[in-house]
């Protein structure tokens, strides 16, 4: 586990105390409950291990891939950073098409171009993907980016549809978002790092920084395209050039 590598990373943090942090972070995620505030002091390697030690133990050790976050520079701006942070994608956390998503608090849409990694590292196929973080914590006036790590970037579902043969012309590829008919959103796969496929291999070489292991077949998120969407209740579809679209439904906040 990464909470291994404290003492040779030089952290001032015991392991004991990430722990507890991140038995917090797993608690507030079980139960969708806000985000505890981590203290501004950890660096960004202790709040990467709070991040994996919790979601291992919460959905085990083989996620389903990898996701950016803060990809654009205004995300960045506002947490005083200069480059995106990473998340893992549980396995139990994906859906397909057609499906209804319980409404959370917080509860956000993100349209984004997936990639699945092949068995030399590159992309083997893409994927239109709508990823449906949960936005919420405890101290949002305290909020920085290392509550974002901890909170591995608010990942709660996402959304898969059909993977087609990678082709590099997805620079081009431009989303749309719509809910009951009415367009929400206008994206284009260059709002991800300039270049969706920057992204992805920014992505791969930041897990391995961290100490993730990627593997053949799991999923890599290159971040949001146009602008955020509250998740509100309602019917969406969401469109990619070459890639199909993805049907869902948000239900009422129960």
């Amino acid at each position: 586990m990464l909470l291994a590598l404290i003492a040779s990373a030089g952290s001032s943090w015991s392991a004991e105390d990430l722990e507890a942090i991140a038995d917090r972070m797993a608690g507030a995620a079980l139960l969708e409950r806000p985000y505890p505030d981590v203290a501004a002091t950890l660096t960004e390697a202790d709040a990467y291990r709070v991040q994996d030690s919790w979601v291992r133990g919460v959905f085990g050790a083989y996620p389903a891939g990898f996701k950016a976050g803060l990809t654009n520079p205004a995300a960045q701006s506002r947490f005083g950073v200069a480059t995106p942070v990473l998340g893992v994608l549980p396995e139990n956390s994906r859906l397909f098409s057609k499906t209804t998503v319980p409404g959370a608090s917080g509860l956000l849409i993100e349209v984004e171009i997936g990639f699945l990694v092949g068995m030399d590292g590159s992309p083997a196929a893409m994927l239109g993907v709508v990823e449906l973080p949960r936005l919420s914590f405890a101290r949002p006036d305290q909020l920085d980016v290392n509550d974002i790590i901890a909170s591995n970037v608010s990942t709660f579902r996402f959304v898969t549809g059909d993977s087609v043969r990678f082709d590099a012309g997805v620079r081009e590829a431009a989303v749309v978002l719509e809910r009951d008919g009415e367009v929400l959103n206008r994206g284009l796969a260059t709002d991800a790092m300039g270049d969706p496929l920057a992204a992805y291999r920014w992505l791969l070489a930041k897990a391995e920084n961290v100490g993730y292991r990627i593997e053949p077949g799991m999923i890599i998120l290159t971040g949001s395209l146009g602008h955020v969407v509250d998740g509100s209740p309602g019917r969406y579809t969401a469109r990619f050039d070459g890639m199909g679209s993805i049907d869902f439904e948000i239900s009422a906040v129960p």
